[in-house]
């Protein structure tokens, strides 16, 4: 199934950027995991998602309307280490990725 997004992301990311503030903004978008069929589809998703949204960055990145079906298929195609890898990336730019991983609500995503 391919993704499709709405008009808030180009909408979001035009606003952003004419305004001048996207560094005061936080983002936060989702992955849809109805639209992941292959572990290359995280990445083609998200690559589209920053296109909308004219920015090079997002500050939290959800994953949307998982059960344990749902987070048992990403988790066979590698979410978590797509999560890491934003997640690497992220620390370096925000602090508040590491303290947003340590929520208690996400402990399934532990090793």
């Amino acid at each position: 199934m391919p993704y499709h997004m709405g008009a808030s992301e180009p909408f979001l990311g035009k606003t952003l950027n004419e305004e001048g503030i996207r560094k005061k903004i936080n983002i936060a978008i989702k992955l849809p995991h109805w639209s992941v069929n292959q572990a290359d589809n995280m990445d083609k998703i998200i690559k589209a998602q920053l296109k909308k949204l004219q920015t090079d960055y997002i500050d939290y990145y959800l994953l949307h309307a998982l059960n344990g079906e749902s987070f048992n298929k990403l988790k066979e195609l590698g979410v978590l280490e797509f999560l890491s890898k934003l997640k690497a990336i992220g620390s370096k730019r925000k602090k508040n990725w590491k303290s947003a991983w340590k929520n208690p609500s996400l402990h399934f995503f532990s090793s």
